[in-house]
């Protein structure tokens, strides 16, 4: 089984190490590419025989992904540190698979 990574940066050996041991996979296939639609990553799975996707994508795709394709995503997830000048650093924390996404609104007047 493979496994994709979509995102703009590459997976640390903590992180690679922490996926093989929630999920057994032959290969991480590292993608760095923008994409604008949900099919392009399902097709991007069919292209690559990957079965899960580990991605860093905008939440209307998630969306998309989740209820259009039927491919719920795994994501990083990253705490953010600043130091004393005000950097921000982001320290891997965990894995996590997506189930929905659902944003509730109120009219603002």
């Amino acid at each position: 089984m493979n496994i994709i990574w979509l995102s703009r940066h590459e997976p640390t050996a903590e992180q690679e190490k922490k996926l093989r041991s929630i999920i057994s996979f032959d290969k991480l296939i590292v993608v760095s590419k923008t994409i604008s639609r949900s099919s392009e990553i399902k097709s991007l799975m069919s292209e690559n025989e990957a079965s899960e996707i580990v991605a860093v994508l905008p939440i209307n795709l998630v969306s998309d992904l989740i209820n259009r394709e039927q491919i719920k995503p795994i994501r990083a997830v990253m705490n953010r540190q600043l130091d004393e000048n005000g950097e921000a650093t982001f320290i891997f924390s965990h894995f996590e698979r997506v189930l929905s996404v659902a944003v509730e609104t109120e009219k603002m007047e």
